[in-house]
Order: structure tokens, then sequence, then C-alpha cells
């Protein structure tokens, strides 16, 4: 698993700087020496989990090649034996003699349908990370200059939208809070012969 980029905590979906909230991630300021320091380790970190991924792949593709064959050499075997058996009864037959070129050909035939080393796949050659790749990780890893970072003005309009709702529901409730003394108030109990009642504060 890939961990985050330094910026991951304070940057929006957008792909541009949150806002500053309360609840959000606290960001401070650092020399360009130590923002380049921190990209280069990340990045370098990213170069590393592809490599690692990219063998991790090679080898479950060479492995499964391998299984393959194994599952076919049963059936070469039986082909073989069979192409044998048929080649020794025309052996067998008047005028039916070998020469030494078909001779020849048998053996070939055998080394050929025999377990020959396979070569290595496409997937165990897999190039290391293109530049590309590594502009892509970098790309991912966003700066923010404090001279000209200014909040995601999509993410700031809603942040916006979702304050002035929790603004309007809280005045709700004030309100509703306000008018419930008067409505208890306007409460008359009346009381009946032979109920109970209690005594309560008011």
């Amino acid at each position: 698993m890939n961990a985050a980029s330094p910026t991951a905590n304070i940057t929006c979906p957008h792909g541009r700087l949150a806002p500053d909230v309360s609840t959000a991630t606290k960001r401070t300021a650092v020399s360009a020496d130590v923002w380049q320091d921190l990209q280069d380790l990340w990045c370098a970190g990213r170069r590393q989990a592809a490599i690692r991924a990219a063998q991790k792949a090679a080898r479950q593709a060479v492995q499964q090649q391998r299984e393959g064959q194994q599952e076919q050499q049963p059936e070469q075997q039986r082909q073989q034996q069979q192409q044998q058996e048929e080649e020794g009864h025309e052996q067998h037959k008047p005028g039916g003699g070998m020469s030494s070129d078909d001779g020849l050909e048998i053996v070939g035939e055998v080394i050929g349908n025999g377990a020959a080393p396979s070569t290595p796949t496409a997937a165990a050659q897999q190039p290391p990370p293109s530049p590309a790749a590594n502009g892509a990780a970098e790309a991912e890893c966003v700066a923010f200059p404090v001279s000209s970072a200014a909040p995601c003005p999509e993410c700031s309009a809603q942040l916006r939208q979702v304050t002035q709702g929790v603004a309007d529901a809280r005045a709700g409730l004030e309100a509703e809070r306000e008018a419930l003394p008067t409505l208890v108030a306007n409460v008359v109990e009346v009381l009946e012969p032979g109920q109970t009642y209690y005594l309560v504060p008011k």
C-alpha cells in the first residue's frame, strides 16, 4: 500500500489547497530545501514500490507459465509414446527398414518434444518505471508555495454553504427553545377529584 504524499492531508479532492478550517489538518511553512527533500524521498519510495509490484507480477506470470507446462507435459509424453509405437510397427513391416536419415528425424522430434527450458516471459522482462511514471508520482505530490497557494474555490463555496446551513439550523433551535417556556405556561392543569398529583419545579 502506497503511503500518502506529504501534502495529502491539506489537498482537496480537486487537487488544490484545502480550505483552512478548525477541524482540518494544521499547516506550516518550510524552506524550499526541506520541501525538495520531502518530495524526493516520497517519489523515491513510490518508484521502489512500483518496481516491487512489477517484479511480483513477473514472478507470478512465470509461475503460471510453469504450471501450465507441467499440466501439458503428460499429454506430450503420451503423444510421443504413441508416435514411437506407430514408427515401431512400421519398421517391422516388410520393406519397412529405417534409414539413418529417418533416425535423425526421430531423434530431432524427441528432443523437440522434450521438456526444454522455457524462455522468459514478457512480464519477467518488464523495464523499470519510465520517466512518465516518475512524473506522475511527482504530480501526485502537490506543492503549495506560500506566495501563490490559494484555497480551492469549489471547496470554499461548499464550505460556505455548509456553514450557512449549520447557522440556520442553530438559529431555528434557539427560536424553538425561546418559545418553549411560553408554550408550557399556557398549559393549564385541571385538577380532578380523586386523582394523585405531585409537585415539580415551575
